[in-house]
């Protein structure tokens, strides 16, 4: 291969020094410079407008809250279309039995996650028993050289262990 002039040698370094060179000038400004911000004032606007004609409403207005009031979505949180957003409670008695039901399902989820566990590790060692006659059967037919059921022991060993 042909090594390239000294010109060309010097020229790449040249080019080379000038993009390293527009890269840390770019790094150093986008580091340097701090986020710009703004002030914000929280004010309300009003637009008043007179006007002859029907009006007509599809809002329903709430009854005045004369109990306990339970907030639904947590602060911040957005909500959609018919969705609950508060609940009133008319006595505390109300409000009490709500918060024990709502405890008792959580108990109740908590209960048939156990269960379904349980069940899980109950066919976890039915299924380890018999992977481990599967085992012994096969070693005895393979030690008393009885060939002829084999074939469908094996089979079924090896759906055992799929």
């Amino acid at each position: 291969m042909k090594q390239g002039t000294f010109a060309t040698k010097v020229i790449m370094m040249i080019l080379l020094i000038g993009v390293v060179a527009y890269v840390g000038v770019y790094i150093i400004r986008s580091v340097s410079t701090p986020y710009q911000t703004e002030l914000a004032y929280a004010f309300q606007v009003e637009e008043v407008s007179t006007a002859s004609g029907y009006l007509a409403r599809t809002e329903t207005a709430l009854p005045s809250a004369s109990g306990l009031v339970e907030v639904s979505p947590r602060e911040g949180e957005r909500v959609s279309k018919n969705q609950t957003i508060a609940t009133i409670y008319t006595n505390e008695a109300a409000f009490n039995q709500q918060q024990t039901i709502k405890s008792l399902e959580e108990q109740l989820a908590q209960l048939k996650e156990i269960a379904s566990s349980a069940e899980e590790s109950l066919d976890k060692a039915r299924l380890d028993r018999e992977i481990a006659s599967g085992i012994i059967q096969l070693r005895q037919l393979a030690a008393s050289q009885s060939f002829s059921q084999l074939d469908t022991i094996s089979s079924a060993f090896k759906s055992l262990v799929f």
